[in-house]
């Protein structure tokens, strides 16, 4: 099934390259940055139930590309880098040096650090609403595939290391829309 998919994203790839690059105006490339802002929800159990919200934020980089067809519309594609880092409170039982009998009354803890370095491939369709001389308006609906290549865990006591696995490849998928604005530095 992996194989698989990697097949069809590179025929997607040498497909969507070859139709921009066979295009000679309307055509732009650039790099593009991205911020990510991802809400997580966790169940703390403790005496009780509690739901907690986690919000992360992380940026990408990478290029974009974009060709107009018939002055409303165009396609894009890109690539993208993220690095999604987490963090993790991990429990630590320091009762367990305490004299025999003496009760544990809190629990001390720390905080490790985890996460994944993904690629992202985001294909999509543009829809110009406003074009001028000098700038456009427009709205698109991407499909975005990412390759999670490898994950990594922190730990926050020295003499663990970091662990990194480039073994992983985890593959997802997801639809995204966003409001776009161009604007020409140059009449080239």
């Amino acid at each position: 099934s992996n194989m698989k998919q990697t097949v069809l994203m590179t025929v997607t790839i040498l497909l969507t390259t070859s139709t921009i690059f066979g295009q000679t105006n309307d055509f732009f490339i650039g790099p593009a940055f991205s911020f990510h802002n991802e809400t997580r929800s966790k169940m703390i159990y403790g005496p009780g139930h509690e739901e907690r919200n986690s919000s992360t934020q992380f940026f990408g980089t990478g290029i974009r590309m974009q060709k107009k067809f018939k002055n409303t519309w165009g396609l894009n594609f890109g690539l993208n880098y993220v690095k999604r880092q987490y963090e993790m409170i991990v429990p630590f039982d320091h009762c367990h040096f305490l004299e025999p009998g003496e009760g544990c009354t809190y629990i001390l803890a720390h905080v490790d650090k985890y996460g994944y370095e993904t690629i992202e491939i985001p294909l999509g369709i543009n829809k110009y609403l406003i074009t001028k001389d000098k700038w456009e308006l427009y709205i698109n609906i991407n499909t975005v595939t990412a390759f999670d290549f490898q994950s990594f865990y922190n730990p926050y006591i020295p003499k663990m290391e970091t662990k990194t696995n480039s073994e992983i490849n985890l593959f997802s998928s997801s639809l995204t829309s966003s409001v776009g604005f161009a604007y020409n530095l140059t009449d080239k």
